[in-house]
């Protein structure tokens, strides 16, 4: 997948918890990794980063529907706070046209972190330009999406794996490691 310089991104594997990480710096060439953990540390680091705090007038000059989204994003990031679970804006209930869904997207914009995990569907997770805002898209196998929406908080729940999953994993690694060993 083509990405933008400086764009962090991470795709996790077959197993839950190991993710291909790589990141694309605006001069020098890409850096890949494999990592092992909840969230990469790379993502960590990048998520924290900077953004745009919206003003209260957000929203101003934007399409009725845009608008309407941007004031209540507006509204949920400013009432945030870190000791809080996310605050979650379901944009697949809000009836926009590609128009709308374009000039959206350039509002938002693409921040430093792009997250693809698969698992009986695709979701993709990307950071914005907007302080802790970030965008949650669960995509079919045809690539339609079923479920759009923004997340106001930390790096969102849906990108790290479960703890069923994460012992799955570690069972299928350990028995892979011992098979290897007997070789």
């Amino acid at each position: 997948v083509q990405t933008e310089p400086g764009v962090v991104q991470a795709r996790n594997t077959s197993f839950s918890g190991v993710w291909w990480v790589s990141h694309d710096p605006p001069q020098g060439s890409v850096d890949e990794w494999l990592e092992v953990g909840l969230i990469p540390h790379a993502l960590q680091e990048a998520a924290g980063g900077g953004g745009v705090q919206l003003s209260r007038s957000a929203g101003a000059g934007q399409s009725a529907g845009v608008a309407s989204i941007m004031a209540e994003l507006a509204l949920r990031q400013r009432r945030w706070r870190i000791d809080q679970p996310a605050r979650v804006l379901n944009l697949s209930l809000w009836s926009l046209d590609a128009t709308q869904r374009a000039e959206l997207d350039g509002l938002l914009g693409q921040g430093r972190v792009r997250v693809l995990a698969h698992g009986s569907s695709t979701c993709e997770i990307c950071s914005t330009r907007l302080a802790r805002v970030w965008r949650v898209r669960h995509f079919d196998a045809r690539g339609q999406c079923l479920l759009d929406v923004l997340e106001i908080g930390p790096i969102p729940d849906s990108a790290r794996p479960s703890q069923a999953d994460l012992e799955e994993a570690a069972a299928t690694l350990g028995e892979r490691v011992a098979w290897m060993k007997k070789a």
